[in-house]
């Protein structure tokens, strides 16, 4: 039974909190940490009907779930074996060697930092310690686009040509719009999509990325990806566009078209256009602590969200050349 403490509780913590519960004979939350302490002794997860599951509804404040106000108290809990890590992207790398240097396996929420020597410390750490990293870039989990990539990689369609990805929404509040502190709409939104580019097809031949910096943070980012073999892809990204938050893909194949909007997946070839039927599947950010847990338990290597190309996304995010060694 592998025992977990998650540093920071608030919107991504709780959701991994709820993760790690619906795993109960593999894993047990035994520790929280987060400045706030209606998040840190548990009150907060259990306004949203979350019991930490360790014996009775008051087990936060009896003891038997540590709270801590300061996650590196957290990180050198020696009673755990696990830490979660959804702070503020600008404390992933503090927290997250920390803990390595201190014996636990790391899940980290992305990005993996805010730059490209924090990725390697954090690497670096981690083969120091003999410790699993891995960082939560969820969309390699999400059901549409795993589907979306076991499709290409089946051929049924002939090859990609061309592909475009995207996700806009208003500007966020809080920490998110201090620009130290997130990385503005490169590293916070923009690198959703840089990860996927990855995992589909691998580093570009060719960048060519443009920031728009008309506000603090960076309101729009457009990206174009160029592959001496394989697609030309376009990513883009926003805080600006005046609605709620969508996202979307449209894959272009020499026989077919892969569409994702309004969270669903469609292929579109001559004369028919058909949803891919997914009921059923696990969300994305269950999904990625469901496999990083059972790696663990199993003894293998992340190789589905290699921390590797997570410093890779990082570096594509901060407008990195495709020819520079990360």
């Amino acid at each position: 039974m592998l025992r977990a403490g998650v540093a920071g509780v608030g919107n991504l913590g709780k959701v991994h909190v709820r993760s790690l519960l619906a795993l109960p004979d593999l894993v047990r939350v035994e520790a929280l940490a987060d400045p706030a302490a209606s998040r840190r002794t548990g009150q907060d997860l259990r306004t949203k009907g979350l019991n930490l599951g360790i014996g009775s509804e008051e087990t936060a404040t009896t003891g038997a779930v540590r709270s801590y106000e300061d996650y590196r108290e957290l990180c050198r809990d020696q009673e755990l074996d696990v830490v979660v890590i959804a702070t503020p992207s600008d404390l992933h790398a503090a927290a997250a060697v920390l803990a390595l240097e201190n014996g636990k396996h790391v899940f980290t929420e992305k990005p993996m930092a805010l730059n490209v020597p924090d990725c390697r410390r954090m690497l670096d750490a981690a083969r120091a310690a003999g410790r699993t990293l891995m960082v939560g870039h969820c969309l390699r989990f999400y059901p549409e686009y795993v589907a979306a990539g076991e499709i290409m990689k089946s051929g049924k369609y002939g090859k990609v040509l061309t592909a475009s990805l995207g996700r806009h929404g208003g500007r966020p509040g809080g920490w998110f719009a201090q620009l130290e502190r997130s990385g503005g709409v490169n590293l916070d939104l923009h690198i959703h999509d840089i990860d996927t580019a990855l995992w589909w097809w691998g580093r570009p031949d060719e960048v060519m990325s443009r920031t728009l910096d008309a506000n603090p943070g960076a309101a729009a980012v457009l990206s174009q990806w160029r592959y001496a073999n394989g697609p030309e892809v376009s990513l883009a990204a926003s805080w600006d566009a005046g609605t709620s938050f969508f996202a979307y893909f449209r894959i272009i194949l020499e026989r077919a078209t892969l569409v994702y909007e309004a969270g669903k997946l469609k292929v579109i070839t001559k004369g028919n256009s058909e949803l891919v039927d997914l009921t059923g599947q696990v969300g994305g950010h269950r999904a990625e602590i469901v496999y990083f847990i059972q790696c663990l338990i199993d003894g293998r290597p992340v190789e589905r969200c290699r921390p590797d190309d997570s410093a890779l996304a990082v570096h594509y995010a901060r407008g990195g050349r495709a020819n520079e060694r990360v």
